[in-house]
């Protein structure tokens, strides 16, 4: 119960105000018409247009990057559960949810099952009491493999006609969320051996916040680039996409 109590101050909480924050903004902007309604239409919108839009019941919340929080809460809600497993049949436990993310049956606005099954790992990597250090030597072939995988899939997605994209390239894309974790964690692991890495690391106490307030920036710089991109040779989109990132966070 205290658990939950803590879990409901320092994610349920502040992902329904960062959604709050975010709604109010895109109903000004939707009143003067700077903003089509596009997903949410806020301006002249009921309650439940509101709640979906704060909270992503239906279609995720407006700032798209807050589900995490909402999933995050939703697996602390469920330890009980986790931890019975974990204790019991953790292997088994693990592979049904590596099946069932690459099947992918479920496709709801909670839970996605990429962030339940790393929930799941680092519960049977406490318990289990592993190092996960240990894979600091295994960190080039980890990102190989997984930079040779996205080249894959981008490469099969030039194949497939434009009206498949999306269910032909989801199993590859449930396959990336599996080992995505393990390239991520090379990539620190090189970084961490950087001089670089100590200045990076002085602003981790600001990375909850860029998390929260990062996806309206950087929506707007794309509304900005895709009103001017025609009057930028097709090359100048390297330029904003390079820069969008750290732009984003220097707004934030």
């Amino acid at each position: 119960r205290a658990m939950i109590a803590n879990k409901c101050r320092t994610l349920l909480l502040p992902a329904i105000a960062w959604g709050a924050l975010t709604a109010v903004p895109a109903l000004i902007l939707q009143w003067t018409g700077v903003l089509p309604p596009n997903t949410f239409e806020l301006y002249g919108g009921g309650v439940l247009v509101w709640l979906d839009a704060v909270l992503g019941i239906d279609k995720g919340p407006i700032n798209t990057p807050l589900y995490f929080l909402y999933d995050l809460f939703l697996c602390f809600a469920a330890l009980p559960i986790f931890h019975a497993v974990l204790k019991r049949a953790a292997l088994l436990g693990g592979l049904v949810l590596v099946v069932v993310l690459l099947i992918d049956p479920l496709d709801g606005t909670y839970l996605r099952l990429d962030i339940v099954l790393g929930f799941y790992a680092g519960g049977l990597i406490a318990l289990r009491g592993l190092d996960p250090f240990r894979l600091d030597r295994y960190r080039l072939p980890c990102l190989a493999v997984f930079v040779a995988a996205c080249a894959l899939l981008a490469g099969y997605g030039t194949l497939l006609p434009p009206g498949q994209l999306e269910t032909g390239l989801r199993p590859g894309i449930n396959a990336l969320r599996l080992i995505g974790p393990l390239a991520m964690w090379a990539v620190v692991s090189y970084l961490a051996r950087a001089p670089l890495y100590a200045r990076l690391a002085a602003f981790g106490k600001h990375a909850f916040f860029v998390y929260c307030f990062h996806s309206p920036p950087l929506r707007l710089l794309a509304r900005a680039w895709f009103a001017i991109d025609a009057q930028f040779p097709p090359a100048a989109y390297l330029g904003y996409f390079l820069l969008a990132a750290p732009l984003t966070i220097a707004l934030s």
